[in-house]
């Protein structure tokens, strides 16, 4: 289980605003005989508006459940996904599905596929692939994702795990 607390703070065209809210979300790990299974859930963006003048906008509240179900085979591993983000604001629902082969706990290859998107102007990938590289308590990922109109937005992070 855990909480995030926010502070957001944002300026348009010299005028500013400040909006609080939380993140709350809750996790359970289930052990099987032939592999480990996970759900969870987490709300995110709950709290107040951000208002500049008189007008108020609301965050992008969203209910979050997923599962996910990983086999070790020695040291490399399989993992199948599926996250259901559910828009409160915009009552938007999509199905996203993925999977991650890692090898030797450290190269990971991984793809995904985004179902239901409703509105056909936007431009949101719907298929991504990507790579990933681990060493000790650090890791390199890289993503590009595909449009229907052959873009490719490109994602690259980099962590540290203390």
């Amino acid at each position: 289980m855990g909480i995030n607390l926010k502070v957001i703070s944002s300026e348009i065209f010299g005028e500013s605003a400040t909006a609080f809210a939380v993140d709350l979300g809750s996790q359970y790990r289930k052990k099987l005989a032939n592999g480990q299974l996970q759900t969870g859930i987490s709300i995110q963006n709950l709290g107040t508006e951000l208002t500049y003048i008189d007008e108020g906008e609301s965050l992008p509240l969203t209910i979050r459940p997923g599962v996910s179900y990983m086999k070790e085979l020695n040291s490399n591993a399989f993992l199948v996904a599926c996250d259901i983000p559910y828009y409160v604001n915009e009552e938007e629902m999509l199905i996203l599905f993925g999977f991650e082969y890692t090898y030797n706990k450290l190269f990971s290859l991984r793809g995904g596929y985004r179902l239901n998107l409703d509105d056909a102007d936007k431009e949101d990938e719907s298929i991504n692939i990507g790579l990933g590289i681990n060493w000790k308590s650090y890791s390199l990922d890289y993503a590009v994702g595909i449009t229907d109109d052959l873009s490719m937005p490109h994602r690259v992070s980099v962590q540290m795990k203390f």
